[in-house]
């Protein structure tokens, strides 16, 4: 994930919620310029999974074509806080509510 020299940066800081698998760095950075997409297929693929749930400081899910400068504000600083899961087969025993 790495950004063009001049570009600002943003530090992206992974949190895994539910039954999701935890990262062993979760923290990272990239371009400010890049597409929220590429945060998202980057975790897809660190964490070997075809779908993946991801909220951007517990609040929203921007659009995958949103650029990250366009969503962070003042607040924020230059730093993210995303807490993503993911989908549990039907199967699963754990996860699986009898009605």
């Amino acid at each position: 994930m790495a950004a063009e020299p001049n570009q600002k940066k943003v530090v992206v800081n992974f949190q895994s919620v539910a039954n999701a698998p935890k990262l062993r760095q979760s923290k990272f950075k990239i371009g400010g310029n890049e597409k929220f997409a590429k945060v998202i297929e980057f975790l897809r693929c660190q964490i070997h999974q075809d779908t993946v749930f991801l909220y951007v400081n517990s609040v929203f899910s921007p659009n995958p074509d949103e650029l990250i400068n366009d969503f962070l504000e003042e607040k924020y600083r230059n730093s993210v806080l995303a807490k993503f899961a993911i989908r549990s087969s039907p199967s699963d025993p754990e996860t699986t509510t009898r009605i």
